[in-house]
C-alpha cells in the first residue's frame, strides 16, 4: 500500500520525504554489513576448508547472510524509487520489513542451535544480530517502530530459549536462579534497546520538525511579503510568532511613481525599459528596507511601501521619511554621475490606521494594507504634477515625525473626505 504525494507545504509531508530518505539510506547500510558479514565469513570459512575442517552449519549461514544482503538491496531500490517518483509507502511496509529483517538473526539461531549447539546459539553472536537491527530502527524517526523491533526481538529470544530450555540449563554450570535470572536480563535488554532506539527517534523526529517548521515559517513569511521584504522584518517577525491574523494598526504609507516612463519604455526596447526599473527599484527597495519598511506593491512603474506593518519599530513616520530622502539622494547622485538617464520621480507620505492581513484565496494570499490611508496617499502623490514638486508629506506624518512648523502648501481637499487636507513639500526638498 502506499499513498500518492500531493504538492504541499506541510512540514509533515517534508518530514515524511526525510523519514523514507532514512529509511532508504538504512537499507543501504545494512546491505553492506550483510555483504561485508557474508564476505567475512565466506573467507573464515574457506580458511577453515583449505585446513580440512568443515563448520557445521556453514551451508546455511553464508547463504542466509547472502540472502539478507539481496533483500536489503532490493529494499533500498524500491525505497530510492518511491523517492523519486513521489511515493511513501504506507505503516504496513515498515512492520513487515521489521519482522522480515528479524527473521535473519531468528533462523541463524535455531540453524546453529540445531547444527552446532544450542547454548551457542543463543548466548552467542547470532543473537547479537538482533541488536544491529533495534540500532538502526532509530533512523525510521517513529517510536512505535523502535518499540516493536525490541519487543519482537525480545520475543523471538524467549521462544528460542523456551525450545531449548532444558539443554540450555544442563550446560549452563550455573544455579538455576541464576541461569534464569541471566536469560531474563537479556530479554529485558533487548525490550529496553528497543526503548532507547524509540527515545532516540522521538529526540531525531522532533529536532528535524522544529528545523522544518523553523525552515517554512521563514518561507512562508516572505511569500507573505515578497521578494524585496526585508530580513530584519522576517527575523522579527518568525521571533515574535506572529499568524498574521487582520488587524487595525496605525501605519505611514510611502507611494512612488517615476515620471513619464511610458513615455520613456516607447522609445526603448523592453529589455532597455526593465533594465532601467531594475536599476531603480534596486537602492529605492533597499533605502526602504534599510529603514524598517517593507514594498507592499510593485505598480508598473511605481510601489507602494509600508511602515509599522507587519511590525513597527514605533517611529515609523520617522523612518519613511527617512526612506524618502535615501531615495532622493541616491537618485539625484546615480544621474548626476551617468549611471541613470534624468528621472524624475513623485512620491507621497500619509499616516493613519489601515487594515493589515492577509488577503486572497486559499492558493495564494498576499499581505497587504487596505483604508483610507492608503487612498490618501495615493491622491497626495498626484498633487506633485499640480504643485510643482517631488515629495509630499500630509499633516499627520509632519506631527508624527516631529518636522515642527513646515510651510503648507495649501489644505486640500480630497474627493470621499469631508475634512481638508494639509500638505507640506518634504522639507529640504526642491522641485
Amino acid at each position: 500500500m502506499t499513498t500518492r504525494l500531493t504538492p504541499s507545504t506541510a512540514w509533515e509531508d517534508v518530514l515524511g520525504t526525510q523519514i523514507l530518505a532514512n529509511e532508504q539510506r538504512r537499507a543501504v547500510i545494512l546491505a553492506w554489513v550483510l555483504g561485508g558479514l557474508a564476505l567475512l565469513a565466506s573467507v573464515y570459512g574457506l580458511l577453515h576448508a583449505l585446513g580440512g575442517q568443515f563448520l557445521p552449519a556453514f551451508g546455511w549461514m553464508l547463504p542466509l547472510m547472502g540472502l539478507g544482503c539481496v533483500f536489503e538491496s532490493i529494499t533500498g531500490s524500491y525505497l530510492a524509487y518511491c523517492l523519486r517518483r513521489g511515493f511513501r509507502p504506507g505503516r504496513p511496509h515498515y512492520y513487515a520489513n521489521a519482522l522480515l529483517e528479524l527473521a535473519l538473526p531468528t533462523a541463524t539461531v535455531w540453524i546453529a542451535a540445531e547444527a552446532i549447539d544450542p547454548a551457542f546459539a543463543i548466548n552467542g553472536p547470532g543473537s547479537y544480530f538482533y541488536f544491529l537491527f533495534i540500532i538502526l530502527s532509530a533512523l525510521r524517526l517513529d517510536v512505535r517502530l523502535c518499540l516493536f523491533t525490541g519487543a519482537a526481538s525480545a520475543l523471538a529470544h524467549v521462544l528460542a530459549g523456551a525450545a531449548y530450555w532444558n539443554e540450555l540449563e544442563a550446560v549452563s554450570g550455573v544455579s538455576a536462579f541464576v541461569f534464569r535470572s541471566t536469560f531474563l536480563t537479556r530479554v529485558l535488554v533487548f525490550v529496553m534497546g528497543g526503548v532507547v532506539a524509540g527515545f532516540v527517534a522521538s529526540r531525531l523526529r522532533k529536532s528535524f520538525a522544529e528545523g522544518l517548521k523553523s525552515v517554512q515559517d521563514r518561507e512562508r513569511v516572505i511569500t507573505l511579503f515578497g521578494q524585496h521584504v526585508s530580513p530584519s522584518v522576517v527575523d522579527e517577525l518568525l521571533a515574535a510568532k506572529r499568524d498574521n491574523a487582520s488587524q487595525l494598526r496605525p501605519v505611514c504609507v510611502l507611494v512612488l511613481d517615476i515620471r513619464n516612463f511610458t513615455g520613456f519604455a516607447e522609445k526603448r526596447t523592453p529589455e532597455e525599459a526593465v533594465a532601467l526599473l531594475n536599476s531603480l527599484w534596486g537602492f529605492m527597495v533597499r533605502a526602504v528596507n534599510d529603514h524598517h519598511g517593507f514594498v507592499n506593491k510593485f505598480l508598473g512603474d511605481g510601489f507602494l511601501a509600508v511602515f509599522g506593518a507587519p511590525v513597527s519599530e514605533g517611529n515609523d513616520c520617522r523612518n519613511a521619511l527617512a526612506a524618502a530622502r535615501q531615495i532622493l539622494r541616491e537618485l539625484d547622485e546615480r544621474v548626476a554621475a551617468g549611471g541613470l538617464p534624468p528621472t524624475q520621480v513623485g512620491l507621497a507620505l500619509h499616516a493613519g490606521e489601515a487594515i493589515a492581513g492577509n488577503v486572497g484565496s486559499e492558493e495564494r494570499k498576499e499581505y497587504t494594507v487596505i483604508g483610507d490611508v492608503v487612498n490618501v496617499a495615493f491622491r497626495l502623490e498626484a498633487l506633485n504634477k499640480e504643485f510643482g514638486t517631488r515629495a509630499l508629506i500630509s499633516e499627520p506624518v509632519r506631527h508624527l515625525a516631529g518636522l515642527g512648523q513646515v510651510d503648507a502648501v495649501a489644505p486640500i481637499r480630497i474627493r470621499g473626505r469631508d475634512e481638508p487636507v494639509l500638505v507640506y513639500p518634504l522639507p529640504g526638498e526642491v522641485s
